[in-house]
């Protein structure tokens, strides 16, 4: 969530310092200026003043205001001139003042302006001492439909309100801030010489949020922040469209004694309305302390989002306190909740989890995501006196997992469940047993290593027929088997992910997996054919060590697929109706084998055996799903596929001993541990 200011505006606010380049404020409506009384303001017998005495232009206010709030008065009221004041660029706040809005004032962002994708409407930058209040009915607002046009504007996330950077003694009362082009309020740390500045003593206070673009309010790095009678409410339009979100950009920042209370965060429809995810700090970061209470989450597609963890180092310590909260017909998602992370507690809180037009009614109402805990174990979360109401049939909470983890005995406490008008206590402790017996099982299960060598190629070349929605996504491995003096061509195909324009990079090792032989930069949505005559026989490998868009990847030579490093792989088919079906070998000899798929969002699976028969089936997969099957007849080598339909967002499949851990979408050219004839 990194954003800066802009360096134009850095330079202005120099130049106001040594008193050059002050720009002069006109008027073009009578009336309003008054410059006798500007002048007893620079001369410090007035301490409050209307912002209309440095003019009123109609058009255009930004010179007006931005020369009264310049001029330092301790209070500025910006007057009801009976028109809004309109403002075209951004306005630099100072240190040591009252910005005043009178009832019935509209500050807007006038049309066609705020062109920068951080093209803020006010901003802050290591200040103290500043309050921004309204009186009566106050509104700043900018112009979200507009930023949204991609022929007015370049799409950005940004275009906030009001950026506040490294302030301390900050209070923003009684307003309404709404449609802006980023979030409401951008809470961040700043620079003061060289070292960072968090945000400190903010107080957030009887403020509406309506409407914004990404969120009403995000937290980067703050201490001693409270935000009291709020409405988070309305955000639609850039990821993650929420209420507040808690989030700094890395470790040196910080969420230190911060307190959420008497709120209500509604109607946002697309993302949550809290979300705390302190997943940039780590265990050297300075502990989590956040508290949440008296306050109302209500049809937003998430109630509280919890991010704690990224999977990269030790994650933060901390606690996160939720009390006294009702929770709407929204469900709650924890992602990676980390035994040695922040603690999350929840005390006499209510969530109803009956559907809504938000909640299709399929979600439990505390989902737990293990998502990438690299061998952490999941828990760290304590119930106390809290209530879900569920008329469904479903458990209270769920525990999904894209991957096997452990799972600790620190989730606890005293949680229960009102169907049907009936209040009874929930085993939470048989529910988390019963999970980590799951676990365990699929843990036990390992996948087969060192398999290149033995893999046989086969000797038919064949084009792949269909079967083109198999999209891989970030690390992945493709193999192609090659005798010395072979002329190769491998096919890749990149399809961009939403407004991500990232190129994809590709290389190409020898068969000893170490040497590079070259390297590709594949642009979103073209096509790329990878070349090389082989110098030595053997399995040659291209390697994707990352990127954001889609791949396809295929090959018509015989002895090619995906090898599944660790056994997994992932894939990306996005709202695929029919993504198509995966080939692997069951081994001669092989009676039993299991494998997983996995989806974070919803997928049809099915186990299919040779001649294309469904063997199991799973719909509506959204953790780990473990598909296994017992041959009748295991003299032969046989191909097996898996059919993948109605796909939300990814998926994973992983393969375990003793089936080699390649697939193909080409059975054709699949290479196989037997001599198998295709």
């Amino acid at each position: 969530m990194t954003q800066y200011l802009k360096p134009t505006m850095k330079l202005f606010a120099i130049l106001l310092v040594i008193g050059v380049g002050i720009p002069q404020a006109r008027s073009s409506d009578d009336g309003f200026a008054s410059p006798d009384k500007v002048a007893e303001v620079k001369a410090g017998s007035r301490t409050v003043a209307h912002a209309s005495w440095w003019g009123f232009d109609t058009k255009d206010a930004t010179a007006c205001l931005q020369a009264a709030i310049q001029s330092g008065v301790p209070t500025l009221i910006v007057d009801n001139t009976g028109s809004d004041w309109l403002i075209s660029d951004t306005v630099q706040l100072v240190s040591n003042q009252e910005i005043v809005f009178a009832d019935g004032v509209v500050v807007a962002a006038k049309e066609g302006h705020f062109k920068g994708i951080t093209d803020n409407m006010f901003e802050g930058n290591t200040l103290t001492n500043l309050t921004i209040r309204g009186e009566g009915h106050a509104v700043i607002k900018m112009r979200k439909a507009d930023y949204l046009n991609p022929e007015l504007y370049k799409l950005a996330e940004w275009r906030h309100a009001f950026t506040i950077a490294g302030c301390t003694n900050v209070v923003f009362r009684n307003l309404t801030i709404k449609d802006s082009g980023g979030d409401g309020i951008y809470l961040r740390s700043g620079l003061r010489g060289a070292e960072p500045r968090y945000s400190g003593d903010v107080l957030i206070e009887d403020v509406t949020f309506d409407g914004n673009n990404r969120l009403g309010m995000a937290v980067i790095s703050a201490q001693n922040l409270i935000v009291r009678r709020c409405k988070f409410i309305n955000a639609l339009g850039a990821s993650p469209q929420g209420g507040i979100d808690f989030e700094p950009n890395n470790p040196s920042e910080r969420l230190v004694n911060i307190l959420v209370e008497d709120s209500s965060f509604e109607n946002n429809t697309k993302g949550a309305g809290i979300s705390v995810s302190p997943y940039h700090l780590n265990q050297k970061s300075i502990p989590v302390s956040i508290t949440i209470q008296n306050s109302v989450s209500r049809d937003n597609a998430l109630g509280i989002f919890f991010y704690m963890s990224n999977g990269k180092g030790a994650p933060p310590r901390g606690r996160v306190d939720i009390v006294n909260c009702q929770i709407d017909r929204n469900p709650m998602l924890f992602q990676d909740p980390l035994d040695a992370a922040v603690m999350i507690a929840f005390k006499d809180c209510t969530i109803d989890n009956n559907s809504s037009r938000v909640n299709r009614g399929n979600e439990e109402a505390l989902t737990i995501r293990a998502l990438n805990p690299k061998g952490n174990a999941i828990g760290n979360i304590a119930f106390e006196n809290t209530t879900v109401i569920d008329d469904s049939g479903r458990d209270p909470i769920s525990i999904k997992y894209m991957d096997v983890c452990k799972l600790s005995e620190s989730i606890t406490g005293d949680l229960y469940l009102t169907r049907d008008g009936k209040t009874e206590a929930f085993d939470l402790v048989g529910f988390m047993a019963d999970k980590r017996a799951t676990l365990e099982t699929l843990m036990s299960l390992r996948p087969m290593t060192d398999v290149l060598d033995r893999l046989n190629p086969g000797s038919t070349d064949m084009p792949r027929v269909g079967n083109d929605m198999v999209y891989l996504r970030r690390n992945f491995t493709f193999i192609q088997y090659a005798e010395a003096g072979q002329s190769i061509t491998i096919n890749a195909r990149s399809v961009q992910v939403a407004n991500y324009g990232h190129d994809t990079k590709l290389e190409l090792y020898a068969p000893d997996g170490e040497t590079l032989l070259n390297e590709y930069r594949l642009a979103s949505n073209s096509e790329q054919a990878i070349t090389f005559t082989a110098q030595t026989t053997g399995y040659y490998r291209v390697v994707a060590p990352g990127g954001t868009q889609r791949i396809d990847v295929t090959s018509p030579h015989a002895g090619n697929g995906i090898l599944l490093k660790g056994g997994s792989v992932r894939f990306l088919p996005i709202n695929a109706k029919d993504m198509g079906r995966l080939y692997f070998e069951v081994p001669r000899g092989v009676k039993k084998f299991a494998l997983t798929v996995s989806s974070d969002a919803g997928a049809d699976v099915a186990l299919l055996d040779p001649e294309g028969r469904i063997v199991e089936k799973h719909q509506g997969i959204d953790s780990v799903t473990l598909l296994s099957a017992t041959r009748s007849d295991a003299s032969e080598s046989e191909i097996w596929s898996i059919g993948v339909s109605n796909v939300t967002w990814q998926m994973y499949v992983q393969l375990y001993a003793p089936l080699p851990p390649v697939i193909s979408t080409n059975p054709m050219t699949l290479p196989t541990l037997s001599n198998l004839s295709h």
